[in-house]
């Protein structure tokens, strides 16, 4: 009885090999449509297999607003890692994970904002992004962070154009999850820090710093921080808000 009972696992477990191999070398344009099944997400162009591939564009509709990025490229790492690209060449983000266990350590470099095509928000970005981030998470909780990603030239498009000045990006570990902070600068008339986090029901932050009266940005002060209607004349900021 034992002997049946081992051939059948035995046979079983080449048999899930076989499936596992099969399915991971598989040529993506196969897959691709039981993810397109979803009305809120769309994979355009898809190329190479799951384990060495590439997307041309992905769609996706969170809370009705459409967002794109593009074209994604990735490759899975030995022993348990995966590579990826997302943008065109020389300026793409790169994005490498390792995991060991529950731990997995994330190198995120710098890249053009165009890969993210977000022309259909109210408020869309324009910048090239320099430097690399690190990240280490357990689990769902976040471990370490290093490292920074500056922009020298950070561009607001649309409704109407308007130059931020320089940025500077991080992540800050201080519980479960990493907090971003954005820091903004633009000469003498703009020092602004912006930390924000993200929480099951939506995200907190608080924006600190120094805006002159007569900066662009401040037009969208009371749009951004709708608790500072009635002291916009002041140039000190201090605010926090929710969504």
């Amino acid at each position: 009885m034992n002997r049946i009972i081992l051939r059948i696992l035995a046979r079983l477990t080449v048999a899930l090999v076989f499936s596992l191999t099969l399915l991971i070398n598989w040529p993506l344009a196969g897959l691709i449509t039981v993810f397109n099944l979803d009305n809120s997400l769309r994979l355009e162009a898809p190329s190479g297999t799951l384990t060495q591939g590439g997307i041309g564009r992905v769609v996706m509709s969170p809370s009705g607003w459409p967002i794109a990025l593009g074209p994604l490229e990735w490759q899975l790492t030995w022993p348990l890692g995966i590579s990826t690209a997302l943008g065109h060449a020389p300026t793409a983000w790169q994005v490498n994970v390792d995991w060991q266990g529950l731990k997995s350590r994330w190198r995120i470099s710098g890249g053009d904002l165009s890969a993210l095509d977000l022309t259909q928000l109210p408020v869309a970005l324009s910048a090239l992004w320099e430097g690399e981030l690190a990240l280490t998470l357990q689990g769902g909780r976040c471990v370490s962070s290093s490292g920074a990603l500056t922009t020298a030239r950070l561009q607001l498009l649309s409704p109407t154009p308007l130059i931020l000045g320089k940025a500077r990006l991080s992540l800050i570990c201080t519980g479960e999850s990493p907090e971003l902070f954005l820091a903004l600068e633009d000469g003498d008339a703009l020092s602004l820090e912006i930390t924000t986090a993200l929480n099951a029901s939506g995200g907190s932050g608080r924006a600190h710093g120094f805006m002159s009266t007569d900066h662009p940005l401040t037009e969208w002060r009371a749009l951004l921080m709708p608790s500072t209607q009635g002291s916009l004349a002041s140039e000190q900021i201090d605010e926090r808000f929710n969504w």
